[in-house]
């Protein structure tokens, strides 16, 4: 069944499909403008450095791709200006829309090389699709390096039907799992980073399989 634009925002739980936060024309320049007095230009407070060609390090430390709540930069500049480790910690708070945009890059998998259309991990110490640190608790067997959506070396990708919580289904392909998140492609090309907890437990038992490599190819 084609679903219309409409289901497929109901499905993902989002009001719209619009277009990927990118990087450097968006996320750089806050950073550049909020965080930059301590956190830029070789100067790295706390060991914290938002330079473009450091940024990769803090992947797994102050921004957790695909965990906005567990990011201790966005932590910090939603905490109220009287607190200690509020960020930045003197001048103008950072405006709500920023905030904002800043949550909604993380929540996408906080990537960094918008060319590339892949999260950047080749900096030492930057942490690869799979890692614990991401948060996954379902034993993801995909910690190798990604290409073209799915991972070198994993399960190959699964296409059939994904159901959610709320009893909306979704034709869609499987690529790959990165911590608590299942990665869609949908029929229009784009790749979307779903819940598992949100999908229905038949969906979270396909996705359990495909982590595991057991699961039988869609009929």
């Amino acid at each position: 069944m084609k679903l219309t634009f409409t289901l497929f925002s109901i499905f993902l739980g989002i009001a719209t499909l619009a277009s990927a936060v990118d990087y450097k024309s968006e996320i750089e320049p806050i950073l550049k403008s909020r965080c930059g007095e301590c956190h830029m230009d070789g100067k790295s407070k706390g060991k914290v450095s938002f330079d473009p060609n450091n940024i990769a390090k803090e992947m797994g430390g102050s921004i957790i791709p695909g965990d906005v709540k567990k990011s201790n930069i966005h932590f910090t500049m939603t905490l109220p200006p009287d607190d200690e480790e509020c960020m930045p910690p003197k001048g103008k708070r950072v405006p709500k829309n920023e905030i904002d945009l800043i949550a909604k890059w993380i929540e996408e998998g906080a990537k960094i090389d918008s060319a590339a259309g892949a999260t950047l991990t080749s900096a030492p110490g930057a942490p690869k699709p799979g890692d614990a640190m991401m948060g996954d608790t379902m034993g993801d067997t995909m910690g190798g390096a990604t290409m073209g959506g799915a991972a070198v070396g994993g399960p190959k990708p699964y296409k059939g039907v994904f159901k959610n919580n709320k009893g909306m289904q979704l034709n869609a392909t499987l690529t790959r799992v990165d911590g608590d998140r299942a990665i869609l492609k949908l029929p229009d090309g784009k790749d979307y980073r779903y819940p598992v907890a949100m999908f229905a437990p038949d969906t979270q038992e396909i996705v359990k399989q495909f982590q595991a490599g057991t699961l039988a190819p869609a009929e």
